[in-house]
């Protein structure tokens, strides 16, 4: 059952001994090659393709006044209606709140009880452009969109906080994309990415090898591999600060080494945030 594992999605194998003879890195060089091949042989739209070629050679991209003027303030205006009430409506599942000593990270997805409370956060949901997006980088047109409102408060900014560690998502491509409410300015902890570093490399391939059998020896460990502390320091100096205007549009591949930024206390980020998490192994075609 473990070995079937290997043509899954999930993060990472359990399996002390399948880890150890490779097959996590072996999963990470087929899903680099399968996409390879798509991408190269396959292409959904090659018109697509060139329009998003910066998120799929460095990693990210950005568009800045991505909405018009009164499309972007009625979203605004939406937004905050329903992440400031959202609690009064207990919309059950559709909310997250999760608070501990230093953050409060509150999120609400989405969903048709939007179509006519919230029309304008309904109709961004199915954007043109998002969808073209995640169809292109993806090379899939069947796939799985998530999105939800994001609220992101710091009160504390001595608590660990894993997400401040710089990280892989997962061993293969996978996107996602935030559109920002508010100005994102340094002291509110922006968005980091290493460019590049989406592409294949021996040492992500050892990284992944190593980390894999740390995985499988203690479960503790993060399946979304964290990279040194003691690197952090070295790494923002290479890493992008996505500092932002509002109605800004990042995109990025979180295959690729990211965190979020050090925000100070006080300060709250807000954000649309979309994702995908996608099998790599699907060797259908999707045309």
């Amino acid at each position: 059952m473990k070995l079937m594992k290997f043509f899954s999605h999930e993060k990472c194998l359990d399996s002390f001994i399948l880890n150890f003879l490779g097959f996590q890195v072996l999963r990470y060089v087929l899903g680099k090659l399968i996409f390879w091949f798509k991408y190269n042989f396959f292409p959904i739209d090659k018109n697509n393709i060139k329009k998003f070629n910066q998120i799929l050679s460095s990693g990210f991209d950005s568009k800045s006044n991505f909405l018009s003027d009164n499309d972007f303030n009625k979203l605004k205006e939406e937004f905050f209606l329903a992440i400031d009430n959202s609690i009064d409506e207990k919309q059950g599942e559709n909310i997250s709140i999760q608070m501990n000593e230093g953050l409060e990270y509150k999120t609400l997805y989405i969903n048709e009880t939007f179509k006519d409370k919230y029309p304008t956060l309904f109709w961004f949901k199915n954007h043109s452009f998002i969808k073209d997006y995640f169809v292109t980088c993806e090379q899939k047109k069947d796939y799985d969109l998530y999105c939800r409102l994001e609220k992101i408060l710091v009160k504390n900014d001595n608590t660990e906080d894993p997400n401040k560690d710089y990280h892989f998502d997962t061993f293969h491509n996978t996107f996602k994309c935030w559109l920002f409410i508010d100005k994102v300015e340094k002291s509110q902890g922006p968005f980091r990415y290493l460019p590049n570093s989406n592409k294949f490399s021996l040492k992500r391939l050892f990284f992944e090898w190593k980390e894999s059998i740390k995985y499988s020896l203690d479960k503790k460990v993060n399946a979304s591999f964290r990279t040194n502390k003691n690197y952090k320091n070295k790494l923002d100096k290479k890493s992008v600060l996505m500092q932002v205007t509002e109605n800004t549009l990042v995109m990025a591949n979180t295959h690729g080494l990211h965190r979020r930024g050090d925000a100070s206390i006080g300060t709250t980020r807000y954000a649309i945030q979309f994702w995908t998490r996608e099998n790599p192994f699907k060797l259908i075609l999707n045309n």
